[in-house]
């Protein structure tokens, strides 16, 4: 029970995080709907096993599922928008959220969102609008 209350602290802190830097951006509703999926039955107990929990092989294959469907049903990751081989150009919305996101994870693990695009833009695909406004902004 500990793993659950304490990922649900780490999550409402993340989420109060984001929300500030949406407000920031302009994008105030954003803020209130991010991440709600890591509430889902598909998300919640998988990340808390996953990140307070005792790892085992089924733990990460959860978590690994998990993430799938993180991903695939948020479009503030520039992964939800990469789909059979193509990549779609994002929302200005959606791109702003990815970088309050980056914003408020670097809050919590050091460095800037521009370290972490840096150390990762050869992995980030990104349609070519897309990549222009993130890196406008960041």
């Amino acid at each position: 029970m500990k793993k659950y209350l304490l990922y649900l602290i780490y999550v409402l802190d993340h989420k109060w995080l984001v929300f500030r830097e949406c407000v920031e951006l302009g994008i105030f509703w954003r803020g209130v709907t991010h991440d709600f999926s890591k509430f889902s039955r598909a998300e919640f107990k998988a990340y808390a096993n996953h990140f307070y929990g005792v790892k085992t092989r089924e733990t990460d294959l959860a978590f690994g599922r998990a993430w799938e469907h993180h991903k695939g049903h948020n479009a503030h990751h520039w992964q939800y928008h990469v789909k059979n081989g193509s990549v779609q150009e994002m929302r200005t919305a959606d791109v702003l959220e990815m970088i309050a996101d980056w914003r408020a994870m670097a809050k919590r693990s050091g460095g800037s969102p521009r370290d972490y695009y840096d150390a990762n833009k050869a992995k980030i695909i990104l349609a070519p609008m897309s990549r222009y406004l993130l890196e406008s902004v960041i």
